[in-house]
């Protein structure tokens, strides 16, 4: 965008101004004529554009929510420039007239056709470089410079990579897709990453924090599950590029909570609820990442195969002492941040290519059904039995409903009411590693399960 007039940016720290200075202080006519030219220029230039019914200044990269004493300074010093003195009254009626004719963009902010690093944008299409994408509106950016070298160097990001990740290649390149897809202005994966290790002291909050301090102010914020999923929760969605829901402990989703994820992740347009205004309209783009130490629990009644398919597990199998974490391993990263969004974002594109395909790391990830179902005394005692009793290691094994029960019985009496709930709970918890059957034994249908074996030597 053209700034050729102007020597700075509106939100360029302000210079200090010289102690001594020939401005002069305008009256009547003149004056008005001063505050119609700088009015004119600053919309020539693009730095003031009108969205959403506010008024947004530009940066040299991204539009930001206007932060008018701060524009104040930025007039007061280009008049000083011109040798022209301006009151705070004055730089305001600059403001004033520039708020009342300036362009109106009426699409959509960090539309998906390019993502916007400090120094040039990059398409997601094919990594085209361009300085400004015309006709874009940008108010998210990467806070680090997108390199073109043919080789990136960025050995503490390899070296803390390769300790969270046990030195498994597989799930090395998995963390570089997840942070060049949560980076990109890109949404159309329609995954919702759950960042997930059975202990603490995993790596999981320095790889958030580091992506949080990878993107613009504003555009990533921590609101809890609660929070998220309330009637006013879809609204803080609009302008964010992440969302993170981390640490809460187990967390239970109802129908309707995942309904709302599903649609949050799902590149839906959405209608959300803002309060004491009117009801917006628009399209999801905001990545939606859950990180735990423990359980997503859901109703049974809610299960939803749609939703499930749609978590991309990022495993943290890897307990690094604490005498081995590095407190300053954040700023470290930091160091290689331009190296780090660049490799990144050669993982999205390739990614994007794959259509969406990330890394196949299931050899590294627990089951999905035992870390996904109802959080409850009943799920936790046959999650405790399977993980004991049960071994899913060959397809053809079937065992009946009434074994598992009578084991399970002996082991837990009294916690379901009868064989049924049992039964459900059982196929809840295992259903990606079994069979739901019956068999022909002795002139009778005998209910059970194909692809479990019960193991009651421990």
């Amino acid at each position: 965008m053209p700034k050729s007039y102007f020597q700075s940016s509106p939100l360029a720290k302000a210079d200090s101004g010289k102690s001594e200075t020939k401005a002069i202080c305008l009256k009547g006519t003149a004056l008005k004529e001063f505050i119609n030219k700088m009015a004119n220029l600053i919309i020539a230039n693009g730095l003031i554009v009108a969205y959403n019914n506010q008024v947004y200044s530009f940066d040299g990269k991204i539009y930001k929510p206007l932060n008018e004493f701060r524009f104040n300074q930025w007039i007061f010093q280009e008049a000083l420039k011109q040798d022209v003195l301006l009151s705070m009254h004055n730089c305001q009626s600059v403001i004033q007239s520039v708020a009342l004719r300036c362009p109106i963009f009426n699409g959509e902010a960090n539309s998906e056709n390019y993502t916007v690093f400090r120094n040039c944008s990059v398409s997601n299409s094919d990594g085209q470089v361009v300085q400004y994408p015309p006709n874009y509106f940008a108010t998210i950016c990467i806070e680090a410079n997108y390199l073109q070298d043919a080789i990136l160097y960025h050995p503490i990001t390899d070296a803390f990579l390769n300790t969270i990740c046990g030195g498994e290649p597989e799930l090395i390149i998995r963390h570089w897709e997840f942070w060049g897809y949560v980076l990109s202005s890109d949404a159309r994966a329609k995954v919702i990453p759950f960042l997930y290790g059975s202990t603490g002291n995993n790596g999981k909050s320095t790889e958030l924090a580091l992506l949080k301090h990878l993107l613009s102010e504003g555009s990533v914020d921590n609101m809890p599950m609660c929070t998220l999923l309330s009637e006013f929760g879809k609204n803080r969605l609009r302008n964010l590029r992440m969302e993170i829901s981390a640490d809460e402990g187990e967390i239970n989703l109802k129908s309707r909570d995942i309904g709302y994820l599903k649609s949050f992740s799902g590149h839906d347009d959405m209608t959300a609820n803002v309060k004491f205004k009117d009801f917006v309209t628009f399209t999801s783009t905001c990545k939606i990442v859950i990180a735990s130490n423990n359980n997503i629990g859901m109703a049974y009644s809610a299960v939803d195969p749609a939703f499930t398919r749609r978590l991309l597990t990022i495993p943290y199998p890897v307990c690094i002492p604490k005498e081995k974490q590095d407190p300053y391993i954040l700023y470290k990263l930091l160091e290689e941040k331009d190296a780090i969004v660049t490799e990144a974002f050669r993982h999205y594109l390739k990614l994007k290519a794959r259509n969406y395909i990330f890394t196949d790391c299931s050899k590294y990830e627990i089951p999905q059904p035992m870390y996904m179902s109802p959080l409850n005394p009943e799920y936790d005692a046959v999650r405790n039995f399977t993980s004991s009793f049960c071994d899913f290691s060959d397809a053809e094994t079937f065992t009946s409903t009434q074994e598992l029960y009578n084991i399970f019985n002996s082991l837990y009496a009294g916690i379901f009411k009868d064989i049924t709930g049992f039964s459900q709970a059982f196929y809840l918890v295992n259903k990606d590693r079994l069979k739901k059957d019956r068999k022909r034994h002795n002139g009778e249908n005998i209910r059970g399960f194909y692809g479990v074996r019960l193991n009651t030597n421990n």
